[in-house]
């Protein structure tokens, strides 16, 4: 089983449209709605492992526009229409993380459970569908504005345009990224975690190896589990923007949100970082975040 997380609700996602009073009014909340009863639509004329991808995906749009964002919670404290689009979700697809995550809270156990058992990788297999030069040229604002930002740390406003022009690249550069949902794993190690980097294997790592290799280091290692295992796969120019933002000089939440998934641990650690920095007049650090050990994310 596998479904996509669509383009527009990206970009609300990491401007921190979890549970807004006022998404219902936007146009991406009217889009999400379409887009539900299209795919609601497509389930009930023909009922199939695809289509019924698709709606969970819809659903799962819905509940980023119209739930909470909680470190922890009690199922009671949710809106009563977030709980009942949650309540649809877990009707066809019982472990799904994102629901769990929103009835219990980012950082409760339930949630980390939830998101036991996954593995992230680079999809070979996505074509881009992305303009090209306008990613292109996002990307070198976003360089120059990170350079001018190592001078002064506590810029908010350029801190903010940093932000806002990383995250546009990123909703462009990752628009379809796919979760697919494998069967339970029955011993301590995921037969798909041990081969993460595909055909590129070899005595020396090719690109999307390192890419792999730094997407999924952080991933929770698989345990015994009647749950399924799922695989979270990011296209490639996706995934080189998320190892990109590692180098930036303040704390970027999108990526680690399209990374790891909405209302994950660690998007919701993410989102406390940016929104810290952004608060306290303060520089969350005085040098950009350690490279990652295949000396993937700089600029």
């Amino acid at each position: 089983m596998k479904w996509y997380i669509s383009r527009f609700a990206i970009l609300f996602l990491f401007f921190g449209a979890f549970g807004s009073n006022n998404v219902k009014a936007s146009p991406a909340y009217d889009l999400a709605r379409l887009q539900l009863t299209l795919a609601e639509s497509a389930y009930l004329l023909e009922q199939n492992a695809q289509t019924l991808s698709r709606l969970i995906a819809s659903r799962e749009t819905i509940l980023t526009l119209i739930c909470p964002l909680r470190e922890v919670g009690e199922e009671a404290e949710l809106p009563g229409r977030c709980r009942e689009e949650v309540a649809r979700i877990l009707q066809d697809d019982s472990s799904n993380p994102v629901a769990q995550c929103v009835l219990v809270g980012s950082k409760s156990r339930g949630c980390i459970e939830a998101y036991r058992g996954r593995s992230i990788e680079v999809d070979r297999s996505a074509i881009s569908t992305s303009d090209d030069s306008r990613l292109s040229n996002l990307r070198h604002q976003a360089i120059q504005i990170n350079l001018e930002l190592r001078e002064n740390l506590a810029d908010k406003a350029k801190a903010r345009r940093l932000i806002e022009t990383f995250t546009e690249a990123m909703n462009l550069a990752c628009p379809n990224i796919r979760n697919e949902i494998l069967p339970a794993v029955q011993g301590s190690q995921s037969p798909d975690k041990e081969n993460l980097q595909g055909s590129d294997s070899s005595t020396e790592e090719g690109p999307l190896s390192q890419l792999s290799n730094f997407l999924s280091g952080d991933s929770l290692d698989p345990k015994p589990s009647s749950v399924p295992s799922r695989v979270r796969k990011i296209p490639r120019v996706c995934a080189q923007l998320i190892s990109e933002s590692n180098s930036l000089w303040i704390p970027l939440s999108a990526g680690q949100c399209i990374r790891f998934g909405p209302f994950s641990p660690e998007c919701y650690d993410a989102i406390q970082k940016e929104k810290e920095y952004l608060a306290d007049g303060e520089p969350a650090f005085s040098s950009p975040p350690a490279q990652n050990r295949h000396g993937a994310g700089r600029f």
